[in-house]
């Protein structure tokens, strides 16, 4: 698949995936610092966090098939990779599928979000916090995020696909 966009061209659509998940990370980070020009909704704020996760589980296979490296697959699977992107790719597809997990590699099969704190900060900007459940335990979901950002950009970075 070409990318529309011309600094995509010549096979670095993983590389446009990349930037996907780095501005969707930019806006999980805005509402987690409370850094935005107008209130969000509740669904707003779902949607941001959502978005960042769906688009960093896809970045695998962006850069499994465009630099044919199954690497990074590696780092998903409950047997050999890391925690943090192992409970994302859990989460995302229990999401996407309405249902419990059927995948080989999950980590925990009902990883699944779970519950939202009220409302947290002043009126003009409230935050609210999103929890999922796995292996028995509570995980927030802007920890989450941090945790599976670093994790892919340093993997990015150590296959030299990013600076």
């Amino acid at each position: 698949m070409q990318s529309l966009y011309p600094d995509y061209q010549n096979g670095s659509n993983h590389l446009e995936q990349w930037d996907r998940v780095c501005r969707w990370y930019k806006k999980v980070k805005k509402i987690q610092n409370k850094d935005y020009d107008r209130i969000l909704s509740v669904a707003e704020q779902e949607d941001f966090l959502l978005a960042f996760f769906s688009n960093a589980h896809q970045l695998k296979d962006w850069v499994s098939r465009v630099k044919n490296d199954d690497s990074i697959k590696k780092l998903f699977y409950k047997s050999s990779g890391k925690q943090c992107l192992v409970v994302l790719s859990d989460f995302i597809t229990n999401y996407k599928h309405f249902e419990n997990n059927r995948n080989k590699h999950a980590l925990d099969k009902n990883t699944w979000l779970f519950k939202r704190d009220a409302q947290s900060g002043d009126k003009i900007k409230p935050t609210h916090t999103w929890w999922i459940q796995s292996q028995d335990k509570e995980i927030n979901l802007y920890i989450l995020a941090d945790e599976v950002f670093i994790e892919l950009e340093t993997y990015m970075k150590s296959k030299g696909y990013i600076d």
